[in-house]
């Protein structure tokens, strides 16, 4: 069960990469080129039900990306639990 606060992976879709340019050309913000598929650390700041959340994906830069009700899976545009590494 997904809970309030807890990190989850999330894969940049199209449309995000193309809101995080627009929000980059308004401010001068720094951070690394994006594309579609990379893998981010998202805070989860609100949960529905059969596992969909909003949640806060942090940019590797000074900025942040809001994603809201997305579904669990691998897919561009959608969240999924890091992989457990053993050591």
């Amino acid at each position: 069960m997904i809970t309030i606060g807890r990190i989850v992976h999330y894969s940049l879709s199209e449309a995000d990469v193309s809101q995080i340019a627009r929000q980059r050309s308004k401010l001068p913000i720094i951070g690394n080129t994006v594309r579609r598929g990379d893998i981010l650390p998202l805070i989860v700041t609100t949960t529905f039900s059969n596992n969909i959340i909003n949640g806060q994906a942090i940019l590797d830069g000074l900025d942040t990306l809001w994603v809201t009700s997305v579904k669990q899976g691998y897919n561009p545009g959608e969240w999924n639990w890091p992989p457990i590494v053993k050591t």
